[in-house]
This record gives C-alpha cells, sequence and structure tokens, in this order.
C-alpha cells in the first residue's frame, strides 16, 4: 500500500482550473482551496462576461463575496493565486481561445467541473 498524503500535500504546488467557481458550490470549493491549501499553485476560474461586467470586473465581485472575508482578513495574498480564463460552457470548446487552452494543458494537472446552465 503506498503511504498516505494529506490533502494539503497532494494539492501542494499544483495548477488547478475550474468551471462554475462563480456559483455556490464553486465558491465554496475556491476558499476551502485556498484557506485549507496555502501551497496551491494556481487556480484558473472560467468566467463569462455577464450584466455588462467584463471577466476582471466579475473576479473583483466574486473575490469581494462574504464567503472570501476570512482569506481576506488573514491570508489577502492567496487571492492573488486566482485568474480567469474567459470562456462560456454553453460555447463550443467552453469558448476559450487556443492560447488559453495551451496554457491549461501546459500548466494544469487538476479539474473541477463545477458548472450548469441554468438560463
Amino acid at each position: 500500500m503506498a503511504p498516505s498524503m494529506s490533502v494539503k500535500e497532494y494539492y501542494s504546488n499544483k495548477t488547478i482550473f475550474i468551471t462554475g467557481a462563480t456559483g455556490f458550490m464553486g465558491k465554496v470549493l475556491v476558499e476551502k482551496l485556498l484557506r485549507s491549501c496555502p501551497e496551491i499553485k494556481k487556480i484558473y476560474l472560467l468566467m463569462r462576461p455577464k450584466r455588462g461586467q467584463n471577466t476582471k470586473e466579475r473576479l473583483e465581485t466574486f473575490i469581494n463575496c462574504v464567503v472570501f472575508s476570512h482569506i481576506k482578513d488573514d491570508y489577502p495574498k492567496r487571492l492573488d493565486k486566482l485568474q480567469v480564463i474567459p470562456g462560456d460552457i454553453l460555447a463550443e470548446g467552453l469558448g476559450i481561445s487556443i492560447e488559453d487552452r495551451d496554457l491549461l494543458q501546459r500548466e494544469c494537472q487538476i479539474l473541477f467541473h463545477c458548472a450548469a446552465c441554468v438560463r
């Protein structure tokens, strides 16, 4: 049997791609990863423009959600690990540019697909 590894150790120095991060479960997942796994390298978040906000503005709104208040107060630098990948789950290929697709293929070891279409 292989030696056991903690969750914190498993995610150490890993890069993650998350769809559906702006939903309830996605926010909870991102907060838990940032709080419990400080050695995560980076978290890419698939986001689309919505309600007149571009993806950069949506990331700011996302970070200002109350669920991240503990992270903002105690570990604000961890929020720098979040990076938006513009796209849309309803578009072919998630609407991700070729450059971003190549970036994700090179860098990511883990994918969480939390997205759902509620339209």
